[in-house]
């Protein structure tokens, strides 16, 4: 029969797990070079390769959705916007019936879009892979993931900010559901 850890050893794994997340979030994808993303340097700040990933999949968006997701001051916002306007890969149109500005990306936007989601993307599969050969335990894994997420979710349900980075599509794909969407809806009925 296990013995269950001690206090101080639960304590222990808890800071343990916060620096592997850590260095996981820091390290597992590098984010690449200039030459990555060919005739535009724009892509080499992480907040316009979040930006193009969130408007991949939630166009079109607002300047303040964008703005409170990526977590930039307003002007910080429209700096971006106006770098990523320029450089051909987003376009702002007049929201219908008010005076808002909305987000959407262009043809050249969405190919960036997706080959930074492509990029980013087999990187960390191909670590969960290596790391989870077993089929069983990557489920496992996943679920707990699904968990740790529910919770990051939780504490910020603003599914922006949460899925700001995601490949949206496939979260939804084979039926799997989105933990921070699900605590966001949790989150708003509470809140009703």
């Amino acid at each position: 029969m296990a013995s269950r850890a001690t206090a101080k050893e639960r304590a222990s794994s808890v800071r343990h797990g916060a620096n592997v997340l850590r260095a996981i979030a820091a390290n597992l994808v590098d984010p690449g070079s200039d030459s990555a993303h060919p005739g535009s340097g724009l892509l080499a700040s992480r907040t316009a390769r979040e930006a193009l990933t969130l408007l991949a999949w939630a166009q079109p968006v607002t300047m303040g959705t964008l703005s409170g997701s990526l977590r930039l001051s307003q002007s910080a916002c429209v700096r971006l916007v106006d770098r990523l306007e320029a450089g051909g890969l987003v376009r702002r149109q007049g929201r219908a019936g008010t005076r808002q500005t909305e987000l959407v990306l262009t043809r050249a936007g969405r190919r960036s879009a997706d080959r930074v989601v492509g990029e980013t993307g087999d990187v960390i599969a191909g670590a969960l892979e290596a790391a989870f050969p077993d089929p069983d335990d990557l489920s496992h894994f996943v679920a707990a993931l699904d968990r740790l997420a529910t919770v990051a979710a939780t504490e910020a349900p603003d599914v922006y900010r949460i899925c700001r980075v995601c490949d949206v599509s496939a979260c939804l794909a084979g039926g799997l559901a989105c933990p921070s969407a699900d605590a966001c809806r949790a989150a708003a009925d509470a809140g009703t």
